[in-house]
């Protein structure tokens, strides 16, 4: 990898000393679900909340990380574990930007709190669909969506965004839920880099997810699963958890490490992390 990285020992969340032109990126402990915060100065863009339940603690971390302004929110879908803190996060952040698929599939789903997402997303003034081949730039960040090429079907997490973040020479993919049939095309096309610094898994570390040709195809320096203690769906799965561990440099998880923060700067990725990876 051309990318080093180091480890440093710290004990608790704070906003380290950066240059001016670091980004960093904060896997979030949020329990069950997933946020990924974007930040440079003291901006952030957003990646998924969490569940409704965590909002207001995702809300503290904003503040202790120090974003005093949010100006995107993105949801690679709306499963309430990815995106039901989206009113709490709203009334706290309202005019920032709202992405998403799209996927009107959301609107007729059984699950009450998708539907209601949904619908609250439509109403909102600046929400924007955002689709493959269309990039986000902000701040000296592209964020690219490379999944679903098309919304097909009922399958939200199949039509998960998949979202490749790049920032100098660091490329990161943010998976969502997908699942490795997803993987599979996405590894048969061309729109993956072949090395990456960050990988945030798919699926909680689903043992539907994170198959060992997609591993081998992205290269992944640092993996992180984001899952909560005593997953009720068994998740991380160990044969998952076996496959990363074999395909990436460092692996960590939220319910064993808390927050995951790599700041990024010109010829390096480091770690703050109280413990050593997995």
């Amino acid at each position: 990898m051309m990318h080093k990285i180091f480890l440093w020992l710290l004990v608790s969340i704070h906003s380290a000393a950066c240059s001016a032109d670091a980004l960093q990126i904060v896997v979030l402990d949020v329990g069950e679900g997933q946020a990924i915060l974007l930040k440079r100065e003291n901006r952030g863009i957003l990646i998924d909340t969490g569940h409704a339940g965590t909002a207001r603690s995702l809300l503290d971390k904003l503040d202790q990380y120090r974003v005093t302004q949010l100006d995107h929110l993105m949801f690679t879908h709306l499963h309430p574990d990815h995106a039901s803190g989206y009113f709490r996060i709203r009334e706290a952040f309202p005019t920032a930007y709202i992405h998403d698929n799209g996927d009107p599939a959301a609107l007729v789903s059984p699950i009450d709190m998708v539907r209601w997402t949904a619908d609250a997303l439509l109403a909102d003034p600046n929400r924007q669909a955002i689709a493959v081949r269309e990039r986000l730039d902000w701040m000296g960040v592209k964020i690219m969506p490379v999944w679903p090429e098309r919304l097909e079907g009922t399958h939200l997490n199949r039509n998960s965004l998949v979202l490749l973040i790049e920032y100098a020479s660091a490329n990161a993919l943010v998976m969502g839920d997908v699942d490795i049939e997803v993987e599979r095309q996405l590894t048969n096309g061309k729109s993956l880099p072949k090395n990456i610094e960050l990988l945030v898994a798919g699926h909680h570390g689903s043992r539907h997810s994170s198959h060992r040709p997609f591993l081998q195809a992205v290269n992944p320096e640092v993996c992180v699963i984001s899952v909560n203690s005593g997953n009720v769906r068994g998740y991380p799965d160990a044969s998952t958890v076996q496959r990363l561990k074999d395909n990436c440099s460092r692996l960590y998880r939220t319910d064993r490490y808390g927050d995951i923060r790599l700041t990024w700067q010109t010829g390096e990725v480091m770690i703050d992390k109280k413990q050593s990876a997995e």
